[in-house]
């Protein structure tokens, strides 16, 4: 039987990838307290980097303490970079803090968009996507510039976004990836680290 998770701790570059990962977590189904810790300003991938020793520390703690179905979630953005080397960053942070590696068996799920989530939320809603181009700012290269229209393309692809995750990290699933997206592929078994 699978253990609903109780406690979700959210560590996000911005509030928007933040709703997304907390409603994919009540997908999973979460009927406890999420927490999210959210950059209030200035570089998100530092905020992200500098409070990931301590939240993991947090969610070992909660481990150590008996609660086993508790769940650290960490956004960073790859920008233009590889994933990998955001991976070893975060790893060095922990190593420099003093802690273990996070192990496979560890509800810890780091996920690393490339170039931003925003791809993946366009992706996961049908559209053609890179990781090159950034879909933050004009989602179909060419909405620039009715600003009314593309928030509301946005907001509506993130009320999304959730549900097209959830399908697609299954451990069964038979949904199809979007294509030139191979961070969301490398993030599936990020995701499935949440589960039981």
């Amino acid at each position: 039987m699978r253990r609903r998770l109780v406690e979700v701790v959210i560590l996000a570059e911005d509030r928007a990838t933040a709703t997304i990962l907390r409603r994919y977590a009540e997908r999973l189904g979460c009927k406890g307290r999420t927490r999210e810790l959210i950059c209030p300003g200035g570089s998100g991938e530092q905020f992200v980097r500098e409070n990931y020793p301590l939240e993991v520390r947090e969610q070992r703690r909660y481990i150590a303490g008996g609660i086993k179905n508790a769940a650290l979630i960490v956004h960073v953005d790859a920008d233009t970079d590889e994933t990998s080397n955001e991976r070893k960053r975060l790893g060095r942070k922990l190593a420099s803090d003093g802690q273990a590696p996070r192990e496979n068996s560890e509800k810890i799920a780091v996920i690393i968009p490339r170039r931003n989530m925003e791809t993946w939320v366009h992706g996961l809603a049908g559209i053609t996507v890179d990781e090159i181009y950034d879909y933050k700012t004009d989602p179909e290269k060419r909405l620039a510039e009715n600003s009314t229209q593309l928030k509301k393309l946005h907001q509506e692809r993130r009320r999304l976004a959730p549900d097209a995750l959830y399908a697609l990290t299954r451990r069964n699933a038979a949904g199809d990836l979007p294509e030139k997206l191979p961070s969301l592929k490398e993030a599936i078994p990020e995701f499935q680290r949440l589960e039981d």
